[in-house]
């Protein structure tokens, strides 16, 4: 169920309800669900693989009452709705993915694979922890500097208009107390994790090997194999400027998992396969092979997940 913005900053939900028509026992219940709902537009898609049923003339009723709520009727294939959830999500991962030199980068990442690095002295000292906005005192006047190591790698700080969330539940107040600042040398850059696992021990050498500053990627759980993204925070030295533990809020978007490549439609058919697989094992899955991750947003704060363009995600 897709979301989309409507002129007011207000959400519209767009509702999609698959019925297999294929057997008596559909789940009528499920169109009572779909009429009651309310808000962005609505389709109901019966999928029939049988030659000649014609479920608009089985379930006539139903369709009358959903035609009559300006719910859209739609008849497909199993096979042409799997084409065309796996087009939908290779759009999104293309989409994602999308920059000058995006696709150099990642077949590049590709042929060297999981990077080692060294630890740099100090990463051990660092703490794993976790800061919040509302555990922040009222912060320094803005016009002190950032200072440390990680100065030189730090683009313009953000307003508090860039970093009070569309829903509003920060206030501006709140947002005031933040020092956040884009890391623009780490966007757009690639690593390989050897595996699932690999991830926080990949992504905590990558970023040392590009700024050359100890961090700390907590072992934590860092992907989404629903989602195909990355997402952490890592802690790293102290701004001297100010005092406060300091942090980088790290988003990505996986590539290529083993052979899979999520660029093409073959990857987004596997990626779809996949779904149902997290579907029917309650979210317990495990991606296989090296993971080809593009980091999108890096964001050095004094709280553990500032959000700057970090989409919302369940």
């Amino acid at each position: 169920m897709p979301k989309r913005s409507t002129e007011s900053g207000a959400y519209d939900v767009d509702y999609t309800l698959l019925l297999d028509a294929s057997g008596d026992d559909v789940a009528t219940e499920s169109i009572e669900r779909l009429l009651r709902s309310e808000g962005g537009s609505r389709t109901l898609v019966f999928i029939v693989d049988q030659p000649g049923d014609d479920p608009l003339a089985r379930f006539a009723d139903d369709v009358a009452r959903c035609e009559a709520e300006g719910i859209e009727i739609v008849v497909r294939t199993s096979a042409e709705q799997e084409h065309l959830e796996a087009s939908d999500l290779l759009a999104i991962n293309r989409k994602n993915l999308a920059s000058p030199g995006s696709d150099a980068a990642i077949d590049a990442a590709t042929r060297a694979g999981p990077q080692p690095a060294a630890e740099l002295p100090g990463t051990d000292a660092l703490a794993d922890g976790f800061v919040q906005p509302q555990d922040l005192p009222p912060g320094p006047s803005p016009s002190v500097a950032p200072g440390g190591p990680m100065a030189a790698h730090l683009g313009d700080r953000l307003s508090v208009d860039a970093l009070t969330d569309e829903d509003r539940l920060m206030t501006e107040e709140i947002a005031a107390r933040i020092r956040a600042w884009s890391v623009p040398s780490l966007i757009g850059t690639v690593f390989v994790a050897e595996e699932k696992g690999d991830v926080a021990r990949a992504l905590q050498a990558h970023v040392q090997r590009h700024l050359g500053v100890p961090v700390r990627v907590s072992a934590r759980e860092v992907g989404s194999s629903k989602y195909m993204h990355v997402h952490t925070s890592a802690s790293t030295p102290p701004d001297p400027s100010t005092g406060q533990p300091m942090f980088l809020e790290l988003y990505g978007h996986i590539a290529r998992v083993g052979e899979h490549d999520l660029r093409t439609l073959e990857g987004a058919r596997w990626q779809r396969a996949l779904r149902q697989q997290i579907r029917e094992h309650r979210g317990v899955t495990r991606l296989s092979g090296p993971l080809v991750i593009r980091l999108e947003t890096v964001t050095w704060a004094n709280v553990s997940y500032p959000g700057f363009r970090v989409p919302f995600y369940m």
